[in-house]
C-alpha cells in the first residue's frame, strides 16, 4: 500500500509531531518531479536518526535523477527540433529541384485577350477587358498542365452601351450576384503535333457544367509563344434563355482567348510530333 504525504506533513513525524513516535517504521520515498509530495513504501522499524539520514540521501538522489532527467529531455527536445529543421529544408531543396524540372510561362496581359461571339441577327462581338489566365506544367509532359480562367463578367464590352447592359442584367451574366466567370481544367490530352484537348469545368451565372476547350500552341522552348483557344457552349445550359430586344439570337457562344507567353524557365514542353 503507498501513502502520500506533503513535505510539511512528512516532517511532521520526524519531529515527533505526529501519532508515529520514536519506534518509526521505516519507508522507502521517492519524492515528485516538483517536489511537491513525498512518496512512502513500508520498509521496517527503525529509529528517528536512521529516517532522518535515509531521507537526506533520498532526496539527495532524487534531486540529481531530476536534473538528469531534465537535461535528458532538453536534449531529446533540441534533437527533435534539428530533425524537424532539416526534415524542411529536404522538402525545400526537393520541391526546388522539381520546379527546376516544369516549364514556367509567364503570360503578357498587354498582347492577349478573351473574346466571345454569338450568331445573331446583329452581330454580337465582345470581349473581356479584366481576366486572369494561368497554364502550369507538373512536367515537360503537356498533359500533366492545369488552365485556370478567371474572367469580371462586368468587365464585357460590345462596344455598344445597350448590349452591355443587357448581358450584364439578371437575363445574361448577373453580375451582381455572379461577378467571375471561370474555366478550370481537370485533364489535357494531346490530340495532334501542337493542339491539346481540354476537359474542363465551366462557370457562368453561378451555373457550372463540364466542357471542352481546345488548346493550340504555336512554339515551344525558351522564348516567346502564343497560346490560342476556343470554347463552344449552348447559352441554354447556364439559365441564358432569354434575348435581346430586336436581335434574334442563336443559342451557341464561342468564346476565343490569346494568350502571349513567354517560357521563363524550366526545359521545353515536350509536344509529340
Amino acid at each position: 500500500m503507498t501513502d502520500y504525504y506533503t513535505p510539511t506533513a512528512f516532517a511532521a513525524i520526524l519531529a515527533g509531531e505526529s501519532p508515529i513516535r520514536n519506534s518509526l517504521i521505516y519507508w522507502k520515498f521517492r519524492v515528485s518531479a516538483s517536489g511537491s509530495d513525498v512518496c512512502l513504501w513500508e520498509h521496517r522499524v527503525v529509529t528517528r536518526t536512521v529516517l532522518t539520514k535515509t531521507l537526506q540521501v533520498g532526496l539527495e538522489i532524487t534531486g540529481a535523477a531530476a536534473k538528469t532527467q531534465l537535461t535528458i529531455g532538453r536534449e531529446a527536445r533540441t534533437l527533435r527540433a534539428m530533425r524537424f529543421a532539416i526534415l524542411c529544408l529536404l522538402l525545400s531543396v526537393l520541391s526546388s529541384a522539381a520546379r527546376s524540372q516544369a516549364p514556367t510561362f509567364a503570360a503578357s496581359p498587354e498582347e492577349s485577350s478573351i473574346k466571345f461571339y454569338v450568331k445573331a441577327s446583329v452581330a454580337i462581338v465582345g470581349k473581356f477587358d479584366k481576366w486572369d489566365a494561368a497554364l502550369n506544367f507538373a512536367s515537360p509532359d503537356p498533359t500533366t498542365g492545369v488552365l485556370n480562367v478567371k474572367i469580371q463578367a462586368d468587365s464585357v464590352d460590345t462596344g455598344s452601351g445597350m448590349k452591355n447592359n443587357k448581358l450584364k442584367s439578371k437575363d445574361f451574366f448577373d453580375v451582381k450576384q455572379n461577378p467571375e466567370i471561370t474555366f478550370v481544367s481537370s485533364k489535357m490530352v494531346q490530340t495532334g503535333p501542337n493542339t491539346l484537348e481540354v476537359d474542363g469545368d465551366f462557370r457562368i451565372r453561378g451555373v457550372s457544367n463540364p466542357e471542352k476547350l481546345t488548346l493550340t500552341i504555336s512554339s515551344q522552348g525558351i522564348g516567346s509563344g502564343e497560346i490560342t483557344g476556343t470554347m463552344k457552349f449552348d447559352r441554354k445550359d447556364y439559365g441564358m434563355n432569354k434575348g435581346i430586344p430586336f436581335i434574334k439570337i442563336a443559342d451557341h457562344v464561342e468564346v476565343t482567348f490569346n494568350l502571349r507567353e513567354k517560357e521563363v524557365s524550366g526545359p521545353p514542353l515536350l509536344l509529340k510530333k
